[in-house]
């Protein structure tokens, strides 16, 4: 992480140079360093390219999740205060309930792909995400049981995917659906 950061600062000092100056900070030293410097320049900044791309792929699910929790956790608060009749009440409680086991299947199923190495060649140990998107379609309502089942046939191909980017596109999916779940809640109260 700490080479992370200093590669940032680096590569951000050489193209702020480069915007104000006309050059590069090594480009501009090319006199005393001659070709060197562009090479200079060159190193520092592939790596940041490479490591801003391949963070990319890994950060949007975890951003969203964490939102994906806090709107839950709002929809549970006005679920509980707000005036509402009983049939209702129990109906979005329920609908909430498998909601919390998709987050925490996914929860899980992050946390295990993040330790995923590609020299890890047995099956990811996901059993629990498994079970928690088992009982999320048993207590899915009739709206929400194709959602459900789509998402449980991801959670068996996240299992067997030995690949990190493809398991990471699997849960991003998984994801966007427990969001179409959340809007479908907050429509009620719309």
């Amino acid at each position: 992480m700490l080479v992370g950061f200093i590669l940032f600062y680096l590569i951000s000092f050489e193209i702020y140079f480069w915007i104000f100056v006309g050059d590069t900070f090594w480009g501009v030293l090319y006199p005393f360093f001659g070709v060197y410097g562009q090479l200079i320049a060159a190193a520092f900044m592939a790596p940041a390219f490479f490591l801003a791309r391949k963070t990319s792929q890994y950060s949007d699910p975890l951003i969203i999740e964490d939102h994906q929790v806090k709107v839950y956790g709002l929809l549970k608060t006005i679920i509980e205060t707000k005036q509402l009749q009983e049939s209702e009440r129990n109906r979005l409680k329920n609908e909430l309930e498998v909601i919390s086991l998709r987050l925490k299947g996914v929860a899980t199923l992050k946390s295990n792909i993040i330790e995923l190495t590609p020299d890890d060649k047995s099956r990811m140990n996901i059993d629990d995400s498994l079970l928690y998107f088992q009982r999320a379609l048993e207590l899915s309502s009739s709206a929400q049981q194709n959602i459900s089942r789509m998402d449980l046939q991801l959670v068996k191909q996240v299992i067997e995917e030995r690949d990190k980017n493809k398991a990471l596109k699997y849960l991003k999916e998984i994801i966007s659906h427990t969001t179409v779940l959340l809007g479908e809640i907050v429509k009620v109260f719309n």
